[in-house]
């Protein structure tokens, strides 16, 4: 959730500078592409997903009262 959200943010911010770039400042026509921002969309939250599965697996090979006395100093 928190993956989709940053990349959705992400997503909007960058492609609304490009438009108001390509229109105010080049005097160009804007066309997003959506094939590569939807591929680019996919591929963060994937990479999200990931990270977070790869940083969870040292408290899933550990008990929960181990995990807390770590915790608690």
């Amino acid at each position: 959730m928190l993956g989709s959200l940053a990349c959705f943010a992400g997503l909007i911010l960058s492609v609304g500078s490009s438009w108001l770039l390509s229109i105010y400042y080049f005097e160009l026509a804007f066309s997003p592409d959506i094939g590569a921002l939807a591929i680019a969309a996919f591929l963060i939250v994937v990479l999200t997903l990931v990270t977070g599965l790869l940083n969870m697996k040292g408290v899933l090979n550990k008990k929960p009262l181990e995990i807390l006395r770590l915790e608690a100093g």
